[in-house]
């Protein structure tokens, strides 16, 4: 199925459109965060294993960050779609126009799989922001390793794509066997 989504349906309008999608959506979320001081305090809470920790973070924000937080919860739970499929698209398209062997395409679903994470963080901290869900270690250790895990594997499709792109605009190789 990754093989016949690779081949038949990679196209430079997909990618282009998913990109286009992902960076406006990045950027209001951006902007959402940033209005309310709250880009840092987003960043420390995903990456924070500890619930104590976690829960003196959201015990110190003030109110303007809280409020930012879960404002740019909107576009966040779209957000993930937009970007898994920005990576999944380019890193296919690559594939293509290098003819890098099927063997690769193991690969592509990370890029899905990226987005589902981001799903299961967001679907724990806004509960936990909200006091509908009690801060506690499972979610918390949870939430945080989502959070470590897509930001792994986005370094990880930036890295591959430039890569890529690099390797195509030097001249690629085809002989289906990279």
């Amino acid at each position: 199925m990754i093989n016949q989504l690779q081949r038949a349906h990679a196209s430079g309008a997909k990618v282009a459109l998913f990109g286009l999608l992902f960076v406006a959506s990045q950027a209001l979320i951006g902007f959402l965060l940033h209005s309310g001081n709250a880009d840092v305090l987003l960043i420390t809470l995903q990456l924070t294993f500890d619930a104590d920790s976690f829960g003196q973070l959201l015990a110190g924000m003030s109110p303007e960050q809280k409020q930012a937080l879960l404002n740019h919860f909107y576009p966040d739970f779209v957000h993930p779609v937009w970007y898994s499929l920005f990576a999944f698209y380019a890193t296919a398209l690559l594939f293509n126009r290098l003819n890098v062997s099927p063997r690769w395409n193991w690969i592509l679903p990370l890029a899905l799989f990226m987005g589902v994470l981001d799903l299961v963080e967001n679907s724990l901290h806004l509960p936990m922001i909200t006091g509908y869900l009690a801060i506690s270690e499972l979610p918390v250790m949870l939430a945080a390793a989502c959070a470590t895990t897509k930001w792994s594997l986005a370094v990880f499709f930036v890295l591959l794509v430039t890569i890529l792109s690099g390797k195509l605009m030097l001249g690629g190789a085809a002989d289906g066997d990279q």
